[in-house]
């Protein structure tokens, strides 16, 4: 089955506002697999965060990322894509599960510690559960046709990266978000990953597109 990006309301990393449908502003994002989006409408609560994008910093071991030996990178921003907040969120279990698509070669159940944000207020309000589903595959084409947006990556690197992928919870659709690999793919000199398990390696998760918050 080949996977499509449906936006859910999330604005594209490095695309101006009406470059595109589904633009609203200038950074972030995260795009559905399968299911109709829609955008949510509203302002959001005064001073919440809109948007947030989702990070990693993983070491894979035996073909999934060990718990003590990495977090997640959150980022939550207001609409205009200005940085409210942060937190790396450790990650304290992982499970190795059935990828919910062929390109998809590795999929982790992610039980999260604690979120302590740098900020306070309404802003600092968790934008993600207790749990998620994270994975890395095939480069969706749509992810790809963004990354010469990305700031600081070579143009090599786009042959070179894996997608990213995520499910935020069971009733809502995975989507690919962005990119992943070693420090090697994102220079651009080895990869992109195609076989499972994948290999053991520091594995870096960059946002491509961001995700609404609940505030929104």
């Amino acid at each position: 089955m080949e996977l499509r990006i449906v936006v859910l309301g999330l604005s594209l990393v490095g695309c101006a506002a009406g470059e595109g449908a589904a633009a609203r502003s200038d950074s972030g994002a995260a795009s559905d697999l399968g299911a109709d989006g829609d955008d949510g409408g509203g302002e959001g609560a005064a001073g919440a965060g809109l948007w947030w994008t989702l990070g990693a910093a993983l070491t894979l071991v035996d073909g999934a990322p060990a718990p003590a030996a990495g977090a997640l990178d959150l980022r939550v921003l207001d609409d205009a894509g200005v940085e409210l907040c942060a937190a790396a969120v450790a990650i304290e279990d992982v499970r190795a599960i059935s990828p919910p698509e062929p390109v998809v070669l590795g999929w982790w159940e992610l039980s999260l510690g604690p979120w302590e944000p740098t900020c306070t207020g309404a802003q600092a309000a968790r934008p993600m559960g207790e749990a998620l589903t994270l994975g890395v595959g095939e480069l969706h084409p749509e992810v790809a046709a963004l990354l010469p947006a990305q700031d600081g990556l070579p143009a090599a690197a786009g042959d070179r990266l894996n997608g990213a992928y995520a499910q935020l919870s069971a009733d809502e659709a995975p989507v690919a978000f962005g990119i992943a690999g070693p420090a090697e793919a994102f220079a651009g000199e080895a990869g992109p990953w195609t076989e499972a398990p994948l290999p053991d390696s520091a594995l870096a998760v960059q946002a491509v597109y961001r995700f609404a918050s609940p505030a929104r």
